[in-house]
């Protein structure tokens, strides 16, 4: 399978559990952008990952919760998350001093490098239309750009954006409540 088939079923993958999250209806709360988020993160620990930290068993978890939150499950206090960078096409140029065998593990480590980047592009293609799903393009329009859509922003952006610009504004006794119920709970 090539990488770019690997980025499409990998999105296709993440789409495929649309039925595991919640629409947003109505007026958006916190709570419901926490629930949505909580959602993601589950849907996205279906899909393994050699980039990431513990990719094996958290998969892309660290495409859509909080870098602390990251730091905490991963046990590395100095986690910094990035989405990886394209490894771009093979330099043949670059084993030109190596042995026969050597050149073959080069390209083998890069075409893996490729496929990991090639599936999280997927992933991170389909959280963003779950989240699309979830919360309506009307919810979303600011972020959408003119001839690319939603295609450069990430899910991060995206839940940040719903969190503090689409979220209903709550009153003073209101925030007091949710920082004592859900932030508890984080």
């Amino acid at each position: 399978m090539s990488s770019t088939h690997k980025s499409i079923g990998a999105c296709k993958s993440i789409c495929a559990q649309a039925h595991k999250v919640s629409k947003l209806e109505g007026d958006i709360s916190p709570a419901d952008i926490d629930k949505l988020e909580e959602e993601l993160a589950e849907i996205s620990t279906t899909v393994k990952s050699s980039y990431f930290p513990e990719g094996s068993k958290y998969g892309h978890l660290p495409m859509v919760i909080p870098q602390d939150k990251v730091r905490t499950l991963v046990a590395d206090p100095v986690y910094i998350y990035s989405a990886q960078g394209d490894p771009g096409a093979y330099d043949p140029l670059a084993a030109n001093n190596n042995t026969a065998s050597q050149r073959e593990q080069q390209v083998a480590v890069h075409e893996e490098k490729r496929t990991t980047y090639e599936i999280g592009l997927g992933v991170a293609e389909g959280l963003k239309e779950l989240i699309v799903y979830a919360a309506g393009r009307d919810a979303l329009d600011p972020l959408k750009k003119k001839y690319i859509g939603f295609g450069d922003t990430d899910p991060h952006a995206m839940l940040k954006f719903l969190r503090t610009k689409a979220a209903v504004q709550m009153t003073a006794l209101d925030k007091i409540m949710f920082k004592a119920k859900r932030y508890a709970k984080k």
